[in-house]
């Protein structure tokens, strides 16, 4: 909610000054986001193969992470970069190493994900592009709810996360 200026005129009970809801309120209460990314998904689906799909993803992912520029080299530091991104878009993450490979759950984009898998390249681009270092994609779309996963590679560089 922002001030949109004062009332003018006389009348007894009414506040003398006016607010509006202020542009990050919109974003944060339209109901259209969602509808409307998964017709434009729909449509590149039915017009494009799979690998030009994948490569739309990949590019909206690396456009993404464009927006949110990694200042830093250290892998540390760009991990908790990447992890602040994902939760200013919306969502959580928590990172957990297993077998000397990181691994970062939380999707900011379910309601996308569960009408078009493909959705996942798009963060999985913009994941490897913060973290300057490949991501594999292994979200379970099994239930009613995308869990999203994304393994980084082995710290000894062996595993890219197969």
């Amino acid at each position: 909610v922002e001030r949109a200026g004062e009332r003018r005129g006389t009348g007894a009970g009414k506040p003398p000054r006016l607010y509006r809801l202020a542009a990050l309120g919109d974003e944060l209460l339209s109901r259209a986001f969602v509808p409307l990314v998964n017709a434009v998904l729909a449509s590149l689906d039915a017009r494009l193969d799979p690998d030009e799909l994948g490569d739309v993803m990949d590019d909206v992912g690396g456009r993404l992470a464009a927006l949110y520029p990694a200042a830093h080299t250290d892998p540390t530091r760009r991990l908790a970069h990447a992890l602040e991104v994902v939760e200013a878009l919306g969502g959580g993450a928590t990172t957990r190493t297993d077998d000397g490979r990181i691994e970062i759950e939380g999707c900011v984009i379910g309601p996308v994900v569960a009408h078009h898998p493909a959705a996942c390249r798009a963060m999985q681009a913009l994941l490897s592009n913060l973290l300057g270092t490949p991501v594999t994609e292994h979200c379970d779309r099994s239930g009613g709810r995308p869990q999203c996963r994304f393994r980084l590679a082995r710290r000894d560089g062996r595993d890219r996360g197969h």
